[in-house]
């Protein structure tokens, strides 16, 4: 944590909210920290500590010696569709477990989003279950790899995997084949703070059907307890935020590449020391990351995308690129380390950027941002976001930049494609009072349509395309005052007319083309 003194100083200086620019700049000064040891100060709230303070760290569930913890704030848990599930399970004779991110969250003291389950059931033997029960079941693909997806009450969707091991993986995909073994299952899964499970206690609650559950509720579980059942010390690994694979880690990789990209997300949201890998866990990657050349470049992007948002991404991508992963996936083996720390600083991650945004910092070149495109397709939009600001922080910049974004978005027939690449370049810039300023904006309407020009004007076909641009141009230069009447003049219509004979006509923003291959 910060030394007392050092800590009152910055306190003091929370009091008249200074922005994360000057802060950065008076930790610099005092030569204590890091740029990356800056960053994490930022960005860890109001505590004003590192991440490897313990007051950074989320306060840990507590689990006894016999893996038995109360359960009874997941509120996920305490519904009356869920609870269903597991009796249903019960009232058969399987056993049923939360497993992975769900119970990494709970262990965190968070309610979990999603919960997923698994099982011994077998799906022949759930899909027989359920039917019995009038459970209805969604989605049938995944049956085949055991995944039984089913919707109760007409209200809540619950995946249930059957206990496996993977067989003949080639890194991307593998034959399954069920078990009945919790730790053999467990030891396929990527990391160990994903490879645990999680038992309830129903027992009290006696009811088969949402009613009778609902009614049972009604009279409050008051302590709702479970076991925690954890094969490979991945709760060790969470108390301490230590990410690490189970097992052997080229074993691992070699089952699935994509686990070398969803290592660096875990490791960037959960890790606490930012610089603190295992040398041999990097050496794993390192030797193994050309697999992820035979990897679905959209599935790369997925993770990529989430990476990018964490307040670390600049340390995480820092070691992307020297164990040789950013080149697998598309992005130069020289990143633009310098731009990528400098948007940090500036706070981009506070203003809510798109993950394309954050990506432009570590690019040099358009070149560079062809080469991602091509590898990992990201959509349109995403695209446009990445190759304006590429173009745009290359520019000088003007004085006042909320007129110049006004003045492009106003003069252009694409502005609804400019106005969230305006707001990615604000974020980029880390101008938060611009963004602001811009959202409260209400642009004025432009008076005049093709339609109009055509019945005063008698024109009509390609021409009327850049009649309506110069015709934009001449009313946003008139501060938008020029009525309809004033831009359909005949004086105006000479003016208009001779412009484009010399070809003398404004150009706006270009829009990059977003056309996928």
């Amino acid at each position: 944590s910060l030394p007392h003194s050092l800590y009152d100083h910055v306190s003091s200086c929370l009091a008249v909210k200074p922005s994360a620019v000057r802060v950065t700049v008076m930790l610099r000064k005092l030569t204590l920290f890091s740029r990356q040891g800056v960053r994490l100060i930022l960005f860890s709230g109001n505590t004003w500590v590192t991440s490897s303070s313990p007051k950074a760290i989320r306060k840990m569930l507590k689990v006894e010696a016999d893996g038995s913890l109360d359960l009874s704030h997941v509120s996920a848990f305490r519904e009356p569709e869920f609870i269903l599930l597991n009796k249903l399970f019960e009232k058969h004779g399987y056993q049923v477990r939360v497993a992975g991110g769900a119970v990494r969250d709970v262990l965190m003291s968070v309610d979990p989003k999603d919960v997923d389950l698994a099982t011994t059931a077998t799906p022949e033997q759930m899909i027989e279950m359920f039917t019995k029960e009038n459970i209805r079941m969604l989605n049938r693909n995944g049956e085949a790899h055991g995944t039984v997806t089913v919707r109760i009450n007409d209200k809540s969707n619950f995946e249930i995997t059957t206990l496996r091991i993977d067989v003949n993986p080639d890194g991307r995909h593998s034959e399954v084949a069920f078990t009945t073994d919790w730790k053999l299952d467990a030891n396929r899964r990527d990391l160990t703070v994903n490879s645990m499970f999680l038992s309830i206690d129903y027992g009290k609650l006696v009811g088969y059907s949402v009613d009778e559950l609902t009614d049972e509720l009604s009279d409050d579980i008051k302590f709702l307890r479970g076991t925690l059942y954890d094969y490979f010390n991945g709760l060790h690994d969470l108390s301490v935020r230590n990410i690490r694979f189970v097992g052997d880690p080229a074993e691992r990789i070699k089952e699935d590449y994509l686990r070398i990209l969803r290592y660096f997300r875990f490791y960037g949201r959960l890790a606490a020391d930012p610089e603190g890998h295992d040398e041999g866990t990097l050496k794993a990657i390192s030797e193994n990351c050309e697999g992820l050349w035979n990897v679905a470049g959209e599935r790369i992007w997925m993770e990529l995308k989430q990476i990018l948002l964490y307040p670390t991404a600049p340390s995480l991508l820092r070691h992307m690129s020297l164990t040789g992963v950013c080149s697998a996936c598309g992005l130069p083996a020289d990143l633009n380390l310098d731009e990528l720390d400098t948007v940090w600083s500036r706070g981009i991650l506070e203003l809510s950027p798109n993950p394309a945004a954050c990506l432009a910092a570590a690019l040099n070149t358009q070149e560079e941002a062809d080469t991602f495109i091509a590898r990992v397709r990201p959509s349109n939009a995403e695209v446009t976001i990445l190759k304006f600001l590429i173009d745009f922080r290359a520019k000088s910049q003007p004085p006042d930049l909320l007129e110049y974004f006004k003045h492009h978005y106003l003069v252009s027939f694409e502005s609804s494609r400019l106005k969230p690449v305006f707001e990615e370049a604000m974020r980029y810039l880390g101008r938060k009072d611009l963004l602001e300023a811009w959202k409260v904006w209400v642009p004025p309407k432009f008076p005049v349509n093709g339609h109009m020009l055509q019945l005063k004007w008698n024109v009509k076909g390609r021409i009327l395309r850049p009649l309506l641009q110069s015709l934009k141009e001449a009313w946003v230069a008139s501060g938008c005052q020029l009525t309809a009447e004033d831009l359909l003049s005949d004086s105006m219509r000479e003016q208009t007319m001779q412009n484009l004979s010399t070809g003398e006509q404004a150009k706006g923003i270009l829009i990059p083309v977003t056309k996928r291959h």
